[in-house]
């Protein structure tokens, strides 16, 4: 290769051109040591992080474990009473609206209420417990700044036995209704309103000792349809617990069951009103039918109640109108499956016109021989009983006097609400708001 000049034509100096060439085959080199260097210390800080990975993984199993050592330490160091379901306590709907049972495989069960010895033995342990934790329990319900009734009611509006009072002051009760702890509402065995007691802190009946929570059908019972205007019910509904009553042998004698289930020495009856229209009754252990279905015609959603003080009465309001005509409440003779009363149809009282469906489960005081009813029409129905009951010659009857409707207006700050009217539903459950200006409906729970 040659280099042009004004010197003249010389070649050009090899020294100078190898110089070059090594120059550029030096940062090759040395650029080729860094990638060396930098994939090593990716690939170190790959195997750290595994590393790490690896012993957090080791030490969140032995956390695991460690923990779930204490608490089946501490379990170990409890009573053995529990309060899950019996064999066929746990009860429920499948979606081709059957009646359900669901129970303890009894291959995976330790103990069950089979035996009449160990059921009395856990039964005698649960209550001692009970009463122990409640003796320590100071059970004194008041009110607090926040919850004072004057921050919340605007007014109220009472009537008795279908005359407004004006001068409420003037008003006298016949009893003041104090209800106790949840363990005190009821003595009988079952389940007798929604979730046990006025507290609805006892959902369960019986008792097992299980390995496995798994569950298994043990029986079903098929429910029916009813059809009123657009809507079509069938199945159980909302709250739909069935209700459970253990009749004394006494008590059985005088019912409209078959001569078998009245002769057995212990029976247990699941009562359960479904949105067919139908009340149907069956065995717990077999679901076996005790009795006819009773037919009432409307739809039940709710659970409704039987007596706390084992009279073989039902409490049960319909959720939702009928052929047959508006909702209401019946109080039922389970002795022969006789309406004994009805009441809240196409009440003037109410707050929604002439809607007045009953889903709630009713309670009973049993000093004051009381019902306590709330309907969604917005009414707080007290009713006085005067039952009359003869267990050795079944004779029930009632003769309702007292009847107590109470309503409330539930107070709304107005920065919270401008511009809007406001009246309950549900009296300190539930208030429906509309504005004037949007026709818009809102519901609040308060």
């Amino acid at each position: 290769m040659y280099v042009f000049s004004p010197a003249g034509i010389h070649a050009e100096m090899p020294r100078r051109r190898g110089k070059l060439r090594g120059n550029s085959n030096l940062r090759l080199q040395k650029k080729k040591q860094n990638n060396r260097k930098s994939l090593r210390r990716r690939s170190k800080s790959r195997g750290f992080n595994r590393k790490r990975i690896k012993w957090e993984a080791i030490f969140l199993c032995a956390a695991v474990i460690i923990v779930s050592a204490a608490a089946i330490h501490s379990r170990a160091n409890r009573s053995p009473v529990q309060t899950n379901t019996s064999m066929t306590a746990m009860t429920g709907v499948s979606a081709d609206t059957s009646l359900t049972a669901s129970s303890v495989p009894s291959s995976e069960a330790v103990t069950a209420s089979d035996s009449s010895q160990t059921a009395s033995s856990l039964s005698e342990q649960a209550e001692t417990a009970s009463t122990e934790e409640d003796s320590d329990i100071d059970f004194s319900p008041h009110c607090v700044a926040e919850t004072e009734p004057s921050r919340l009611i605007e007014g109220t509006d009472l009537q008795v036995n279908g005359e407004l009072l004006e001068d409420q002051s003037h008003y006298q009760p016949w009893y003041s209704f104090d209800f106790g702890k949840g363990s005190t509402y009821t003595d009988v065995d079952g389940i007798v309103t929604f979730r046990g007691n006025n507290f609805r802190d006892a959902p369960s009946y019986g008792t097992a000792e299980m390995r496995k929570n798994t569950l298994e059908t043990v029986w079903t019972g098929q429910t029916g349809s009813t059809v009123y205007g657009n809507a079509s019910w069938s199945g159980n509904g909302w709250t739909g617990q069935p209700l459970i009553a253990v009749w004394p042998k006494e008590v059985r004698q005088h019912m409209n069951m078959s001569d078998e289930f009245k002769d057995r020495d212990e029976l247990t009856e699941v009562i359960y009103a479904g949105m067919d229209g139908y009340v149907r009754f069956y065995d717990l252990d077999t679901g076996d039918p005790t009795r006819d279905p009773l037919d009432l015609g409307w739809t039940f959603k709710g659970s409704g109640a039987l007596d706390p003080r084992g009279y073989p009465i039902l409490y049960l309001g319909a959720g939702y109108d009928s052929y047959r005509g508006i909702a209401h409440v019946f109080v039922i003779n389970l002795l022969d499956g006789s309406v004994m009363y009805e009441f809240g149809q196409n009440d003037p009282f109410g707050m929604r016109g002439i809607l007045s469906y009953f889903d709630s489960s009713a309670l009973v005081d049993a000093s004051s021989d009381t019902l306590i009813y709330p309907g969604e029409n917005g009414v707080l129905y007290l009713i006085r009983l005067n039952t009359k009951y003869d267990a050795s010659k079944g004779i029930l009857s009632i003769d309702p006097s007292d009847v107590v409707e109470w309503s409330t207006t539930v107070c709304v700050r107005p920065r919270l609400r401008t511009g809007r009217e406001w009246r309950t539903v549900r009296p300190f459950s539930e208030v429906i708001c509309s504005s004037p200006t949007t026709a818009e409906i809102c519901s609040v729970s308060i």
